[in-house]
Formats: structure tokens, C-alpha cells, sequence
């Protein structure tokens, strides 16, 4: 931001609604993630992604290590992640996630949000 300080923090946690479209997702989270970094070089960012990026639908947990991708929303999802974290990212970053398939239908929702956040490590 020319003349002004960059703020703390920026929240990313935009949805679409035109449903799974992969070029309306493509807008809302890669390029929309990309325009607020540029414009605000924010000291710190949050993104809030999807369990979409997991393949896995049959209820089973999933975690840092369950494959990713596959999908063309997920994938888009994805790559807005790796945008978050490289644009803010020092080499000490530390990266938190946390994600949950979607409960089978006899079970209640999730109570988190899945997320992405990246943030400096401590000196």
C-alpha cells in the first residue's frame, strides 16, 4: 500500500456461489488471494481453504499426510494454499492446517472449519 502501512493481518475466508465452478473458484480464492496480497502485503494472512482439497468422501479423517488434489476445485483450492503460504512465508514459517472429510449423514457436522494459516516462527 503505497503511503500507508501494511496491515497485521489479513483474513482470507471468501466462498463462492456459483457452486463448483472451477473458474469462479479460480477468481474468488486464487486471484482475489493474489490482488489483496499485492495491494496489502500483509504482515501475517489466514486462508480459509476446504476439505475439498481431499479426495476422500467415505467419512475416514484425514490429516497432513492424506493425499491432496484431484479434483478441479480442490486443486484450484490447492494452489491458492501454496500462494498464501509463499507470499508471507520466511524460511522459519510454520504452517498450521487442519481439515475433516465430511461426516457420514447419521453423524453431526463438524464443529471446525477447515483452515490454513502461516505465520513467522518466534525469534
Amino acid at each position: 500500500m503505497t503511503g500507508q502501512p501494511s496491515p497485521d493481518l489479513l483474513i482470507h475466508c471468501l466462498s463462492g456461489k456459483d457452486g463448483r465452478n472451477p473458474e469462479a473458484y479460480r477468481t474468488v480464492y486464487c486471484q482475489t488471494l493474489h490482488n489483496l496480497l499485492e495491494l496489502l502485503d500483509p504482515a501475517f494472512t489466514v486462508f480459509t481453504s476446504s476439505t475439498s482439497v481431499y479426495p476422500q468422501n467415505d467419512a475416514t479423517e484425514v490429516d497432513e499426510s492424506s493425499p491432496t488434489g484431484g479434483t478441479p476445485t480442490g486443486d484450484i483450492l490447492l494452489e491458492a494454499e501454496q500462494l498464501a503460504i509463499q507470499a508471507v512465508a520466511p524460511p522459519s514459517a510454520s504452517v498450521a492446517s487442519t481439515a475433516r472429510t465430511a461426516p457420514a449423514s447419521s453423524k453431526p457436522p463438524a464443529p471446525a472449519s477447515p483452515s490454513l494459516s502461516v505465520q513467522p516462527m518466534p525469534s
